[in-house]
């Protein structure tokens, strides 16, 4: 790797050094959520809520992603505080029992969202019997959103291989029909943030059969990405935003040292739900600050200080954040998953989901990893329209995530 005397570049590491020691910047490699605010909590902000589509279902803006929790009563707490959309993987997460048997409690004023993993091939048996197997793992009679995952990522454990196929299989949509009309489930979705993810997310509002999106949306989004909004709202189609934080890179700039993570927060919610086309957005909250700090933005406007505060952000991340617009894919000689790659490296520094970051590298096709990215003479870095430094990124994600366990 170059050095910052020979080619004058920041490097990512050398970016993360400095700014754990005093140039001004912070980038908060998942601790993030241990920073915290006096005087935070303002419970009298009312939640608010939109309606997710067709589906009808009343949503509250902000939603609570992956269910992980730094306190037992923290779930019964964001509950409380008026937040009644649930995002829920599709995979076990240690202590989900007791977080299910507390949503069980009133589950009739709560939202629950699965990911549903169906491949192209899925027969409608297939599908009936994971819809089946969700409700016994959620402990309840229905799901109100059943989300088919990640399209546009190859995973190879669960056979999934094609793309846009997925979307199209009958054998899914004749499944989940039957699902509806036995009230096992309510709406179904769609979500995305790969290559092509615009044409998928096309797709599933042209196609009619489905209810809603679940998609990367942030203030470092591409144009194109406000406009599929406003045409999911004009065919009802309920949106649901996620990475809002735009790589959870919480940092501390210079001019905004005091309490300045949970004004970040603060300002990239607002930012999201400054457009009337989208539904509502989730982020992970596992502790009663986070909870008061993301609903305390309900309260504010998004106003210049936020758009100043937002920039900087963007320009500080901007050598080292992928807008996952896979232009670099072309250019890539070998076919290397660039955009999947620098993201399962975020997962793995930035929060902390070290076991499921190797894992998902690990299912990477053998030419779709970064093995050759070393002695490269990285096409793919004259391609970025950011100017991200890839071949370094790559190379060290390479190292990084090709450890056997973590």
């Amino acid at each position: 790797m170059k050095s910052l005397k020979n080619n004058n570049k920041l490097t990512r590491r050398n970016f993360i050094k400095k700014s754990l020691f005093g140039t001004g910047v912070l980038i908060n490699t998942g601790k993030y959520f241990q920073v915290k605010e006096k005087n935070i909590v303002s419970k009298d902000v009312e939640m608010k809520y939109r309606i997710l589509g067709k589906s009808g279902l009343k949503v509250s803006e902000i939603g609570l992603g992956r269910l992980e929790m730094q306190g037992e009563n923290v779930l019964d707490y964001a509950l409380d505080r008026g937040i009644n959309y649930i995002d829920t993987p599709h995979e076990y997460i240690q202590g989900e029992e007791d977080r299910m048997l507390r949503i069980k409690k009133r589950r009739d004023k709560v939202v629950i969202a699965s990911l549903l993993v169906t491949s192209h091939t899925s027969t409608k048996q297939e599908t009936m019997k994971l819809i089946e197997n969700i409700l016994k793992r959620m402990q309840t009679d229905y799901v109100d959103i059943a989300i088919i995952y990640n399209v546009g990522s190859v995973i190879r454990k669960y056979g999934i291989t094609q793309h846009i196929e997925r979307l199209k299989n009958e054998n899914v949509i004749e499944a989940i029909n039957q699902a509806k009309k036995e009230g096992k489930v309510r709406a179904l979705g769609i979500s995305s943030h790969g290559r092509d993810f615009m044409d998928y997310m096309n797709y599933a509002i042209d196609s009619g059969h489905f209810d809603m999106l679940m998609l990367k949306y942030n203030f470092m989004s591409f144009p194109d990405e406000k406009e599929l909004l406003r045409k999911a709202k004009q065919n009802n189609v309920g949106s649901v935003a996620i990475k809002v934080v735009g790589g959870a890179n919480d940092q501390k700039i210079k001019g905004y040292e005091k309490s300045r993570t949970p004004e970040f927060r603060r300002a990239a919610i607002k930012w999201v739900l400054s457009n009337p086309d989208i539904t509502n957005l989730v982020i992970r909250m596992p502790t009663f600050e986070e909870v008061d700090n993301c609903i305390r933005a309900l309260d504010e406007k998004y106003g210049y200080n936020d758009r100043i505060l937002l920039e900087k952000y963007a320009s500080s991340v901007k050598p080292y954040y992928c807008r996952w617009c896979s232009t670099c894919t072309q250019a890539c000689p070998y076919g290397v998953s660039i955009p999947d790659i620098q993201r399962y490296l975020m997962y793995f520094t930035n929060f902390e989901y070290k076991k499921e970051a190797v894992e998902k590298y690990a299912d990477l096709l053998p030419e779709q990893k970064a093995n050759y990215c070393s002695d490269c003479s990285a096409p793919c870095e004259n391609k970025c329209p950011n100017n991200i430094h890839i071949k370094e990124i790559l190379t060290e994600a390479h190292e990084i995530l090709s450890v056997k366990t973590v």
